[in-house]
C-alpha cells in the first residue's frame, strides 16, 4: 500500500482538517482530480496513525488511503458463488426429494404388484390342484358305473340265498350267528357300491337359500346324545349376520356329518375332547366359511394333501373305506366352493369349507 499524502502537525484534529483542506486546494488540483477518479472507481480504506515525540505529544500524522477494491470484488464474488451454490443445493435437494418420492411410489407399486402376483400364483396353484382332483373324480366316475353293477349283482344273489338259509329249520345258533356276520358284510359291500355309484351319475340338485348356522344347529341337535356319551365339549362361534346362500341342504349336511363323524373318531381315547365350530364371512364377503376343529390326533404332514383322495383312510381295517371326505370334496366343488384341512393349535385337525354367496350352482 502506497501513502497518498503525509503531513506533520501538532494535533490529530488539525491534521485531519489540514488533510481535507489540502486535498481540495488549487495546489492539489491534479491530486484532487486523481483522488476524485479514485473515489468514484474504487473502494478506499482510510488509515490515520499519529506520531508522538518523547514527551508524548503528537508531532505528525500519517494518513494512508489504500485500494481494497480487489478484496471487495473477491468477497462479492465469493458471496455470489455462495448464493449460487445454496440455490443449486436447494434445487438439487428438491430434485432428490422428488426422485425419492417417485422411488417410494415405485417401490410401493412394485410390492403391490409382487403381492398380486403371489396371490395369482397361489390361485393358479389352487386351480391346478382342483383340476387334478377333478380328473380323479372323473376317472372314478367312469370306473364306478361298471364296478357298482358288477359288484351289486352277485351281492344281491348271495343276499337272497343267505336269506333262504336263515329261514331253514334246525340251524344251530353258531351257524345262524355266522350267517348274520356274512349278512352284515354283504350290507357293507352294498353301501360301498352305492357310495361309488354317486359319481357315476349326475344327481338332481335341490338348491334353496339357506342359513348355514341353522343347518349346523340341526346337525348338532342330532349329534347331541352322542356328544354327551362321548363327553365332548362344544364351542360354537356363529356369525349372527351370516348371509343366506344358495345350496343343496341335504348334500351340505352330508359334508358336515362326514367331518363331525371323523372328528368324533379322531378324539376317541383323547383326554381332552372339544369341538369348535365357527361360521364367518370371508373378505370381501363374497363367500361364507365354516371351520370345524377338534382335539384329536391331527393329520400326519405326509397325508394332509391326500385326505380327499378316494379310498384314503388312516383308520383301522373295517372302520372306514376312505370315501367320506372324497364325497364331501365333490359336493363342495359342485357348489363352486373349496374345502381343505390343516392341523390346529390343539394338536387336532381343522377342516375349512368355503361356499360362495349368491352363486347359482344350478348353472
Amino acid at each position: 500500500m502506497q501513502p497518498v499524502f503525509g503531513l506533520i502537525v501538532d494535533d490529530r484534529s488539525i491534521a485531519v482538517k489540514n488533510l481535507i483542506r489540502d486535498l481540495f486546494s488549487p495546489v492539489r488540483r491534479q491530486s484532487v482530480h486523481q483522488l476524485g477518479v479514485f473515489l468514484c472507481e474504487v473502494k478506499p480504506l482510510f488509515v490515520a496513525d499519529p506520531v508522538f515525540d518523547k514527551q508524548g505529544n503528537i508531532i505528525e500524522a500519517v494518513h494512508i488511503i489504500s485500494d481494497i477494491t480487489p478484496r471487495k470484488q473477491a468477497e462479492e464474488g465469493l458471496q455470489r458463488a455462495h448464493e449460487a451454490l445454496e440455490k443449486r443445493v436447494e434445487e438439487r435437494t428438491a430434485d432428490l426429494m422428488k426422485s425419492n418420492r417417485k422411488l417410494e411410489t415405485e417401490i410401493k407399486d412394485r410390492k403391490l404388484t409382487e403381492e398380486n402376483l403371489k396371490n395369482t400364483l397361489q390361485e393358479l396353484q389352487e386351480t391346478k390342484d382342483m383340476l387334478i382332483q377333478s380328473e380323479k373324480l372323473a376317472a372314478i366316475g367312469r370306473l364306478t358305473t361298471g364296478i357298482a353293477h358288477e359288484i351289486l349283482n352277485p351281492v344281491n344273489i348271495i343276499s337272497m340265498r343267505l336269506q333262504m338259509l336263515k329261514e331253514s329249520e334246525g340251524m344251530s345258533d353258531g351257524v345262524r350267528e355266522a350267517l348274520n356276520i356274512i349278512r352284515d358284510q354283504l350290507d357293507r359291500i352294498s353301501e360301498i357300491s352305492r357310495n361309488l355309484g354317486q359319481f357315476s351319475r349326475v344327481s338332481e340338485k335341490h338348491v334353496t337359500m339357506n342359513n348355514l348356522n341353522k343347518i349346523i344347529e340341526e346337525i348338532l341337535n342330532l349329534y347331541a346324545p352322542q356328544f354327551k356319551v362321548e363327553d365332548i365339549g362344544i364351542d360354537i362361534q356363529y356369525d349372527p349376520d351370516l348371509l343366506l346362500i344358495p345350496l343343496d341342504k341335504d348334500k351340505v349336511q352330508q359334508v358336515i356329518l362326514n367331518i363331525l363323524s371323523n372328528a368324533v373318531a379322531a378324539m376317541s381315547g383323547q383326554k381332552t375332547r372339544m369341538l369348535r365350530i365357527i361360521t364367518k364371512p370371508t373378505p370381501p364377503k363374497d363367500s361364507v366359511q365354516i371351520i370345524i376343529s377338534d382335539t384329536g390326533t391331527g393329520i400326519d404332514d405326509n397325508y394332509i394333501d391326500k385326505v380327499f383322495d378316494p379310498f384314503f383312510t388312516t383308520r383301522e381295517p373295517g372302520k372306514g373305506v376312505g370315501l367320506g371326505l372324497y364325497i364331501s370334496y365333490g359336493i363342495i366343488k359342485d357348489h363352486g366352493g373349496k374345502i381343505w384341512a390343516e392341523n390346529n393349535e390343539w394338536g387336532g385337525a381343522s377342516f375349512f369349507i368355503e361356499l360362495p354367496v349368491g352363486k347359482d350352482v344350478n348353472s
